[in-house]
């Protein structure tokens, strides 16, 4: 999808989004929407507004992990991975972020040595 549909959908989240403030399905498509655009601290906040609405699933955390990846909040994008990872369905792209994430808050010394350590291991355990 190029950027003017996500404008539009935007658009149009942002229409609905006033007749049912409260629809945690639109909160949570308006997040993705300013995802996709870049614009990743304001979709944090539609993702945070779509979980107090109910809706719970690995996507809204997987999503929310990313952009605080993008935003180099590496320890919030670990902690978003880590409730994604709760539900059965385990994407892998949200896998490869939460190890980067992890290898960019612990690149410091020993500590990396051991994540990147953990890494291989992990890796070797997927396949």
């Amino acid at each position: 999808m190029n950027n003017k549909k996500y404008y539009q959908a935007l658009i149009f989240y942002t229409q609905v989004i006033e007749f049912d403030p409260q629809n945690a399905e639109y909160l949570f498509q308006k997040g993705k929407c300013l995802m996709h655009l870049k614009l990743f601290n304001e979709a944090i906040q539609f993702f945070d507004k779509s979980i107090k609405f109910e809706l719970k699933n690995e996507e809204i955390h997987g999503f929310k992990g990313v952009c605080h990846y993008e935003i180099k909040e590496y320890k919030a994008a670990i902690n978003e991975f880590n409730k994604a990872f709760k539900f059965k369905h385990l994407n892998k792209n949200f896998i490869n972020l939460r190890i980067k994430s992890l290898c960019f808050r612990y690149k410091n010394g020993f500590l990396f040595l051991l994540m990147c350590v953990a890494i291989i291991l992990i890796s070797i355990l997927l396949k």
